[in-house]
C-alpha cells in the first residue's frame, strides 16, 4: 500500500525490476542463441553470398561482351526510340556510359567478396549502400538498354541476401568470446580453422565492443 501510494517509491521498485531483469539477461546470455548453429548459420549464408557475388559478376561481365558485340544493332534501336538525331555523338556517350557502368558494377562485386572474407560489418555496410546507389543506377540505365533490368533483379537479391548475412554476423557478434570458442569446427569443415576461433571476429567490427559482454562470467 505504501508503495503505491507514493509515486517516488513505486519508480524505485520498477528501476529495480529492470535492472534484474537485465541482470538475468546478461548472465544467462548463452541460452539465448546456440554457438554451433549461429556460427554454422552466417557460414552457410556467407558461403551463399559469395556464390551469388561470383554469379552476378560473371553475368555483369557477360552481359557486357553482348552489349559491345551487339552495339550497331542496339543504338538503331535506341535511334528509333528516342529519335536521336546526332548517333555518333550518341554513340560515345553509349559507350562511356556501358563501360563506367560496368566498371563500377565489377569493383562492386569484387569489395562485395572482400566484404564477405573480412567478416566486418563495416565493411558490409558500405558494400550495402553502394549496391543501393547502384541499383537506382540500372533503374535508369534500363532507358538505354532493357537488359539492364536483369541487372536490376540480380541486385535487389544480392542486397536483400547481404543484408541477411550481415544479420547473422551481428548475431554471431553478441556472442561472449568463451562460449564461440567452443563452437568448436562442427558447422563447416572447409572453414575448421576459422570455426575454432574466427579471429577476424574478434576485430569484426568498430561496434564489436557493444556485442561482446565484457560482464564477469
Amino acid at each position: 500500500m505504501e508503495a503505491s501510494n507514493n509515486p517516488e517509491t513505486l519508480s524505485n521498485f520498477q528501476v529495480l525490476q529492470i535492472e534484474d531483469e537485465i541482470s538475468f539477461i546478461v548472465e544467462n546470455m548463452q541460452y539465448l542463441v546456440d554457438p554451433d548453429s549461429v556460427i554454422k548459420n552466417y557460414y552457410t549464408v556467407r558461403w551463399n553470398l559469395y556464390m551469388v557475388l561470383i554469379m552476378s559478376l560473371v553475368f555483369e561481365g557477360l552481359l557486357t561482351m553482348y552489349i559491345y558485340r551487339n552495339e550497331v544493332q542496339i543504338l538503331e534501336q535506341l535511334k528509333h526510340i528516342y529519335r536521336i538525331r546526332h548517333i555518333e555523338n550518341f554513340r560515345k556517350f553509349y559507350e562511356n556510359i556501358v563501360g563506367l557502368n560496368s566498371g563500377i558494377n565489377i569493383l562492386l562485386y569484387l569489395f562485395g567478396m572482400y566484404s564477405v572474407c573480412s567478416h566486418k560489418v563495416t565493411n558490409y555496410q558500405i558494400f550495402l549502400v553502394t549496391m543501393s546507389f547502384s541499383i537506382f543506377a540500372s533503374v535508369l540505365l534500363t532507358y538505354i538498354n532493357v537488359l539492364n533490368l536483369l541487372l536490376f533483379i540480380l541486385k535487389c537479391f544480392t542486397y536483400v541476401y547481404a543484408r541477411l548475412v550481415l544479420s547473422e554476423l551481428y548475431t554471431v557478434l553478441i556472442i561472449p568470446n568463451d562460449f564461440l570458442e567452443r563452437a568448436g569446427p562442427s558447422a563447416d569443415s572447409s572453414d575448421e580453422e576459422s570455426m575454432t576461433r574466427p579471429a577476424t571476429l574478434d576485430n569484426a567490427s568498430d561496434i564489436n565492443s557493444n556485442y561482446n559482454y565484457n560482464h564477469p562470467r
